[in-house]
């Protein structure tokens, strides 16, 4: 559908035509670097969106190291418990998949496919390393403006293909919502606000007040130091607060604003609701 960049240095080929096919591809030049996998019908063997835990554990080696080598360069991964328990790691030949788990159903959420290059330069894990170890290019102003872009158009996607599976209704994205949750990541930011700091639902309320924004009820979800949407969303998803308010059933908008590695998530309830645009079901 189109085409978008990303801090790595590949380019995100995005296909969003269906909830249930929603696939994000990485490619660097005239190569694939990553297939990231959301949507519940897209083929992601050995495996399958949906399947339970017990399953994957019964035909898959899981390992809290992995390590590998390119060139004459070796590096490690460390998995944590947590990410054992919702970001699992498995190598094939010169290929990884990083498995993501919802950790209340037990099933798998998403699969990212990567090339050892990538997922270096993603360092989703602890790492040691035994030689030159691989570093992304910081992005120029403007060029980050632009990813920040993505990435929150690819967190209001993902987020509808997770509320779609588990039955609720698709929210529709607004632009003065976005515009609150721009400033916030950037306050973020600036300050250096950890992840774990809680959302401020009363600053929130009276920054709807003061854009005279309609609303029922209102929370948000604030995240920092992922390195992408996906990673954004499944860390949202696995944890019980935040969990709540990305799933809430009475939701009806949403504003997204990334600034670098930080990211806020707007949501709120009107009682008129128009259909999403551009996500078929």
């Amino acid at each position: 559908t189109r085409t978008e960049p990303s801090a790595f240095g590949y380019e995100w080929w995005v296909y969003n035509q269906s909830l249930t096919t929603y696939l994000l591809i990485g490619i660097e030049g005239d190569k694939v670097t990553q297939a990231f996998a959301a949507g519940k019908n897209v083929e992601v063997a050995p495996y399958k969106i949906g399947q339970q835990l017990a399953d994957i554990y019964r035909f898959t080696l899981v390992q809290s190291e992995i390590t590998f080598s390119i060139d004459s360069n070796t590096y490690t991964f460390t998995l944590s418990e947590e990410d054992i328990n919702n970001r699992i790691l498995v190598q094939f030949d010169n290929l990884f998949a990083m498995l993501y788990i919802d950790t209340e159903s037990q099933q798998l959420e998403a699969v990212r496919f990567t090339d050892p290059k990538t997922i270096l330069l993603h360092k989703p894990y602890d790492i040691l390393y035994n030689g030159i170890m691989v570093e992304a290019k910081t992005p120029d102003s403007l060029s980050q403006v632009a990813i920040d872009r993505a990435n929150e158009r690819q967190i209001y996607e993902l987020t509808n293909v997770y509320r779609y599976r588990n039955g609720l209704q698709l929210l529709v994205s607004d632009n003065e919502l976005q515009n609150i949750a721009m400033a916030n990541s950037e306050e973020m930011a600036r300050n250096n606000i950890v992840a774990n700091e809680k959302f401020e639902v009363s600053k929130f309320s009276d920054q709807l007040k003061e854009s005279s924004i309609e609303f029922s009820s209102a929370a948000g979800n604030t995240a920092a130091f992922y390195f992408d949407a996906g990673e954004a969303v499944n860390g949202w998803l696995n944890s019980k607060d935040h969990r709540e308010i990305l799933l809430g059933k009475d939701f009806t908008h949403t504003g997204i604003g990334v600034y670098g590695s930080y990211y806020t998530q707007n949501f709120i309830e009107r009682k008129v609701v128009n259909t999403p645009k551009n996500i078929p079901q």
